[in-house]
Formats: structure tokens, C-alpha cells, sequence
């Protein structure tokens, strides 16, 4: 999952009722981003 707005990368896990969102991270802790185009 992609921030369309910043470009963070984002992992969403889902099972059952419990689920949650978390930023992907390098090896240094920074977040992971993409290159958005619009």
C-alpha cells in the first residue's frame, strides 16, 4: 500500500478482527518511498 499524497510504503496485515497498518522501514528505520506520478 502506497501514500499517494507522501509515497511511504505501507504493509497492512489483516485476520479476522485483528489487522494493522505499519510503515516500511529500511535497515537505517527510515520509511521506504516511491516515486509518485501524476
Amino acid at each position: 500500500m502506497v501514500d499517494t499524497e507522501t509515497g511511504v510504503n505501507y504493509l497492512f496485515a489483516w485476520d479476522g478482527y485483528a489487522g494493522g497498518l505499519t510503515p516500511l522501514l529500511d535497515k537505517d528505520g527510515r520509511p521506504i518511498s516511491s516515486i509518485i506520478q501524476k
